[in-house]
């Protein structure tokens, strides 16, 4: 992992711990779309439904089971759920003084749809499996952008302005890396 994504990752995991100082799931107040989570301890498989998101581990691992199919992801991986999709999730890695710290972002395929027309950015050719949930590597841009957007939370003032271009800026990313064919399929 690059020296730049570790320093993204460790700034990003000390807001999470700031933010996010207990166990549990913390939906942010300021920014609706974003939602924090925080384990110290390994636990059961626990049954959700995922709705589009984007999901980032800034800290710890992570197991999601769809069906008989296994997606592990931290810290060096992103998770993107493009449809809604009942999951059993295990944390594989957390601990007391080394908490799983994550968070997850609501994608809207509405302005998946606008920034794919607004940008002309050319369909690439179909690839892979049409899964509506998939892990790929992360990306230092994409880790930046969700750094700003957490980082937001503190000042409320420029959220109304900057919290819009970011979450754009975030589907941007997405759509120029490797799952663009299923954020694609999502809009």
């Amino acid at each position: 992992m690059q020296s730049e994504t570790k320093e993204i990752l460790a700034e990003l995991a000390d807001l999470l711990k700031k933010r996010a100082k207990q166990d549990g799931v913390h939906p942010s107040a300021e920014i609706p779309s974003l939602c924090l989570y925080r384990t110290s301890q390994l636990g059961e498989a626990t049954h959700t439904l995922y709705k589009p998101s984007l999901c980032i581990i800034a800290q710890g691992t992570k197991e999601v089971l769809v069906g008989a199919e296994t997606f592990c992801y931290d810290a060096a991986h992103y998770l993107l759920a493009s449809v809604e999709l009942p999951v059993a999730g295990r944390i594989t890695e957390a601990s007391a003084d080394t908490p799983y710290l994550s968070l997850s972002i609501d994608l809207d395929p509405a302005e998946i749809q606008s920034l794919t027309l607004d940008t002309n950015i050319p369909a690439a050719l179909p690839s892979g499996s049409s899964r509506g949930i998939a892990v790929s590597r992360m990306d230092t841009d994409l880790l930046d952008a969700v750094l700003r957007l957490v980082r937001l939370q503190e000042y409320p003032r420029d959220i109304p302005v900057l919290a819009p271009l970011i979450l754009r800026e975030i589907l941007y990313r997405l759509l120029i890396g490797e799952q663009e064919g299923c954020l694609r399929r999502m809009a």
